[in-house]
């Protein structure tokens, strides 16, 4: 007999919060949320120490969200909007024409987040190992993937979609690697691993951008 298969807890908020009171109670168990994982780590977040951490009852809780994936859901939602803003206003301070300080200033952007932001760190070395929150992981990875693609665009015009689809992917997972890497060390260690994400990615990308020179024919 054909076992059912286990549906995943369901990450969707219980109601959106309409007025100000409202929102600012959901703000406040979101950041209770991330002083839990800053502090003690993804398999400590439960409902309860939420609404313990967030002087707030676990009805409150539960008015808004489900379960404990829904409010790391919308953790992911929020960390994700600042990320980008954050990436963005890097990238807009990049000097014009140089795809390389475009590149550096993406990642300073990105490694800064992983060590300022609470619980980010955090949750995002925990997404990658919890089935309920892989699709908050791939979703992460679409959308900054597709950002890197946009980037790239006009400087590979050579490259076919599909191809600039992959580069643009391994580029975002080898940055995110190394980073990742540099946030678990001292401020100082980490900063040579932000250093060698920077190199790493550079490098790869270099062939594709500024293609070797071609022999010039003979007249």
């Amino acid at each position: 007999m054909a076992t059912k298969r286990k549906k995943p807890p369901s990450t969707a908020p219980r109601r959106v919060p309409l007025q100000a009171r409202s929102q600012r109670r959901k703000e406040r168990i979101l950041d209770a949320t991330a002083a839990l994982l800053a502090s003690r780590g993804l398999d400590a977040v439960t409902t309860n120490a939420i609404a313990a951490r967030a002087r707030t009852s676990i009805g409150s809780v539960y008015e808004f969200f489900p379960n404990k994936e829904a409010v790391l859901h919308a953790l992911t939602g929020r960390y994700l909007e600042r990320l980008r803003a954050r990436t963005e206003a890097a990238l807009a301070e990049a000097p014009p024409g140089s795809w390389r300080a475009l590149t550096e200033r993406w990642i300073d952007a990105l490694a800064a987040f992983y060590r300022t932001e609470p619980g980010y760190r955090e949750l995002w070395f925990g997404v990658q190992l919890s089935g309920a929150l892989l699709s908050t992981a791939a979703a992460w990875g679409d959308e900054f993937s597709a950002r890197v693609e946009a980037i790239l665009s006009p400087l590979t015009p050579a490259l076919a979609p599909a191809e600039r689809r992959v580069v643009a992917q391994s580029a975002l997972y080898m940055a995110s690697a190394l980073l990742a890497l540099a946030a678990q060390r001292d401020e100082q260690q980490g900063a040579l691993y932000v250093e060698e994400a920077k190199k790493a990615v550079c490098r790869y990308l270099a062939p594709y951008i500024e293609p070797p020179c071609q022999p010039r024919e003979s007249a």
